[in-house]
């Protein structure tokens, strides 16, 4: 159910490279062109875990709600040591 979560949220209109999931938490890097929101941290954090959070519960069959924060990695290669720690 959290692979489908996740696979949901590229349809939202982001440019999400892939999803990685790791027990309860999901990472998903985007296209460093990714400007649907005119890079404001809230508007994605906001956008993202209210797509994930309603569609957990729909395939759940319960109530399930996800949280979300942007971690800045300006270059590529913080990017990779960060999904190669995890």
């Amino acid at each position: 159910m959290m692979a489908a979560a996740v696979e949901h949220l590229p349809g939202r209109g982001f440019r999400i490279v892939y999803g990685n999931i790791q027990d309860d938490e999901t990472s998903l890097p985007l296209q460093p062109e990714e400007n649907t929101c005119g890079h404001k941290p809230r508007k994605y954090t906001s956008i993202l875990a209210g797509a994930a959070s309603a569609q957990f519960p729909v395939l759940l069959g319960a109530v399930g709600v996800f949280d979300c924060r942007i971690l800045p990695l300006p270059r590529p290669q913080d990017v990779v040591e960060y999904f190669r720690r995890r």
